[in-house]
């Protein structure tokens, strides 16, 4: 295991870190919830904070039940939201390429926009194998016990892998 960091400073509310983390043992820290389907191999990320908003990138390579896969993207956001505005997902020959914007203030909304190419959902669930291709644009929040869902789904391709 490696973690490194780096913390400097121009004021006391203001802070620039450099990340690198090496195959973190995540589950080691927290034994009380069951081994996650999929692992953080590494983790880079740079991150500025300022005047309660933050600003980065991050890249993380990641191990699921389908194989390796990983995520690149820029960041922005506060203590209430984040926007990850280029996201990029690759997994195997399949990738996934858009926006996502996180609410976390008062339960959970998101809106995103993605483009599907050949992208097999078992890198993150081992029960749905297949194969995902096409825009899906997706809005909701689950606030107060409720969850309000809109989906909007163009996929040109559905098949199953395993059967």
């Amino acid at each position: 295991t490696h973690l490194g960091h780096s913390f400097p400073t121009r004021r006391s509310s203001d802070l620039d870190a450099k990340i690198d983390w090496l195959d973190f043992p995540w589950h080691r820290l927290y034994p009380l919830i069951d081994e996650p389907q999929v692992t953080v191999r590494t983790f880079n990320g740079e991150i500025s904070y300022k005047d309660g908003n933050y600003l980065g990138n991050l890249k993380a390579d990641l191990d699921g039940p389908a194989g390796k896969f990983n995520v690149v993207t820029p960041f922005s956001g506060d203590l209430k939201q984040v926007f990850l505005p280029e996201l990029k997902l690759a997994a195997g020959q399949g990738k996934a390429v858009g926006h996502l914007n996180l609410q976390f203030a008062d339960g959970i909304a998101w809106d995103t926009a993605l483009d599907l190419s050949a992208l097999n959902p078992a890198y993150w669930l081992a029960e749905l194998p297949g194969t995902l291709a096409g825009p899906l644009r997706s809005k909701g929040e689950f606030k107060n016990q409720q969850l309000k869902l809109n989906a909007d789904l163009d996929l040109k391709e559905i098949g199953r892998a395993h059967v």
